[in-house]
């Protein structure tokens, strides 16, 4: 309890001293869209998770962090988040920019790379019919060359302009503005698998700069997560809730009958929380991830890949540091430290023992 309590106390990194102010937006792509938790695969919720971790490091280092989309309050999907211990931004009420979409309509009517989907931009009838899902076309291709823009998937070429789109946009440039930055970095982390989707939200974006943004965009992208075993089509929920099952079973049998009431289910939560951080964030984001979700493969203490594991050891180390002071407090030990040994020129820090007398 006292480690997962004091989690970032544990965990937080060195801070680097920063020369001027930076401001960071990280886009969850798999949050766009208003997407319920169960749509939300294990996938999403590695993408998710890697936010929320690189939100606090780079906090850590100094910088103004974002994270979007902004979501509503006492939503399924804002509940899954406070299950993963995610501190995630939200509002009471559905956030509307009617007047930033609005605008970005007005300018991408205007732009020489669009036209209004198959009917006349010029025409009133055709802002009367066009479904209001499919907008604009943009001619992707027709930039990029134009630009001598690099790294986009040469495969882009005609896009179809939603709503959601402009909805995205009008959010993020609503963030940017907002900074009194320089410049704002924008950090798109996405799945391999809605990768070229996004690219096309950024190729967008910069169509619709009109110079004030001052944004430079890059792309964070996680391989994919493969389940494997019986349960190898869960979703983001499906997963928590097997893992949380695993993780009650694994300590019903170490504390038995012990295991029950609301101060248990939330260390059981909390737990989980961290296992599922612990498995999904170990692996280098690049690399694809493989999970055996196998009912006979449970959360355990002996694999050293565990995130079980990890925190059973931490607990244990906390535990004797804990009583190794409450000994010297009382008299019955005496600490001396020694110093061992250092390395000549190198930055590492001292090692030292501690004797017990």
């Amino acid at each position: 309890m006292h480690v997962l309590s004091n989690l970032p106390l544990y965990t937080r990194p060195l801070k680097a001293p920063s020369a001027k102010k930076k401001c960071v937006i990280l886009n969850c792509a798999a949050l766009q869209g208003n997407k319920g938790p169960e749509s939300l695969t294990v996938s999403h919720l590695r993408t998710i998770l890697l936010v929320d971790h690189l939100a606090v490091l780079l906090r850590q280092q100094g910088c103004v962090v974002h994270t979007t989309p902004n979501l509503t309050q006492k939503t399924s999907a804002c509940n899954l988040l406070k299950l993963l211990r995610v501190a995630w931004p939200s509002t009471r009420q559905t956030t509307s920019n009617e007047g930033g979409v609005s605008n970005l309509r007005k300018i991408l009517s205007e732009s020489v790379y669009a036209q209004l989907g198959k009917f006349d931009a010029h025409s009133d009838q055709a802002h009367n019919k066009l479904p209001k899902d499919n907008v604009f076309k943009v001619h992707l291709r027709q930039f990029v060359k134009e630009k001598e823009l690099e790294g986009y998937d040469a495969n882009l070429d005609m896009a179809l302009v939603q709503e959601e789109a402009l909805r995205q946009i009008a959010e993020l440039q609503h963030v940017v503005l907002q900074e009194d930055a320089e410049e704002c970095l924008v950090i798109h982390v996405v799945g391999c698998e809605e990768q070229f989707q996004q690219q096309k939200i950024d190729l967008l974006w910069q169509i619709l700069d009109n110079g004030v943004d001052r944004v430079t965009q890059r792309h964070l992208v996680c391989g994919s997560v493969k389940i494997t075993g019986e349960n190898s089509h869960l979703s983001a929920v499906q997963y928590f809730q097997f893992r949380r099952s695993q993780m009650q079973e694994a300590s019903v049998m170490k504390y038995g009958n012990l295991v029950q009431g609301e101060s248990w289910a939330e260390i059981i939560s909390s737990m989980t929380s961290a296992s599922i951080r612990f498995e999904l964030l170990a692996t280098a984001h690049r690399s694809p991830l493989n999970l055996d979700m196998t009912q006979a493969v449970n959360i355990s203490t002996k694999g050293t890949k565990s995130g079980a594991f990890v925190m059973y050891n931490c607990a244990r180390l906390a535990t004797l540091f804990d009583h190794f002071h409450k000994s010297v407090q009382q008299g019955r030990v005496v600490a001396t430290v020694q110093l061992c040994y250092s390395i000549p020129g190198s930055t590492l820090p001292d090692y030292t023992v501690l004797e017990f007398s």
